[in-house]
């Protein structure tokens, strides 16, 4: 072959290499999606790739979102846009130990065997058992996640929480107005017997001062038997008054505490939904590359 011949050879082979050539503008949303190629990773959100004509598979994975995957076809020497947009996650929402007579109200959603599969973002729930107050919540679905409603008994404060302004005031409210009553009065009486008992202890501690002052000034013996016998009752008077106050103040406290803790237990637990949750869900990926397995981690 002549060198012209070769020369054309390489022009006309140049030009086939140059008709060739085509571009894939690949565009994400969200922009921080990895992007691939026919399984070979080009880059982050925004990348321009030079591939051959023909179809080409193209991916853009996220953790937290689906993977989105789409087979484009480029002619000869076109420059194409291809434009990836990936969707969260559906979260995961199970709703646990509802009574077979109860009724479940869901809007906007569907619950099926206590499981449904939401979008992220905020929904309700209502359920109604028969004899009961409707009961409702409200929870946030978070990508990937799982929110768990159970239906137990959950510590309500306002029915119990007045008993520490009237004591009793959950029986009463509750449909125990004799219970409540009986507290009520014995707190309310305890603390009357405990300011009472100011004015004897009072005296008693005055009249041990001036049974004191009599000992001292005793001369004969016949006088300090005397003021010492006086001072010993109005010693024992004292002590027996402050106990007396310090036992009425036990029973009160006794009593204010078996107020509210009768309450805790009685009225305190009411049947409601309890929301626990999201928990994000983590999952481990193992890929195969030339130098052996990837493992990684996705929250």
């Amino acid at each position: 072959m002549s060198f012209k011949w070769w020369l054309a050879a390489c022009a006309i082979a140049c030009t086939m290499d140059a008709q060739a050539q085509s571009v894939l503008h690949i565009v994400s949303e969200p922009p921080a999606a990895r992007i691939s190629v026919d399984g070979e990773a080009v880059g982050i959100g925004r990348v321009e790739v030079d591939v051959t004509p023909g179809e080409h598979r193209v991916r853009a994975t996220m953790a937290l979102h689906e993977p989105v995957e789409e087979v484009v076809r480029v002619a000869s020497g076109d420059t194409l846009t291809v434009r990836l947009a990936l969707q969260p996650t559906p979260g995961r929402v199970h709703v646990v130990g509802l009574p077979e007579a109860a009724t479940v109200d869901t809007p906007g959603w569907q619950l099926v065997d206590g499981e449904a599969v939401l979008p992220p973002g905020v929904s309700t729930i209502q359920v109604q058992v028969p004899g009961l107050p409707s009961m409702s919540a409200r929870f946030e679905v978070d990508a990937g996640a799982v929110t768990t409603v159970e239906y137990a008994d959950v510590l309500r404060v306002r029915g119990f929480a007045s008993n520490i302004v009237l004591p009793g005031s959950a029986q009463i409210r509750q449909g125990r107005p004799l219970v409540g009553a009986a507290f009520a009065v014995g707190v309310g009486v305890g603390i009357g017997g405990a300011f009472a008992m100011s004015g004897p202890i009072t005296e008693a501690d005055e009249d041990l001062v001036s049974a004191t002052a009599v000992y001292d000034a005793a001369r004969s013996e016949a006088e300090v038997r005397e003021a010492l016998a006086q001072v010993d009752d109005t010693y024992d008077r004292t002590r027996s008054t402050r106990y007396l106050r310090a036992g009425i103040v036990a029973a009160t406290v006794a009593v204010y505490a078996g107020s509210l803790v009768d309450g805790v237990l009685r009225h305190g637990g009411r049947p409601g939904l309890r929301v626990r949750g999201p928990e994000a869900r983590s999952e481990w990926t193992l890929r195969p590359t030339a130098q052996g397995l990837t493992a990684s981690l996705t929250f």
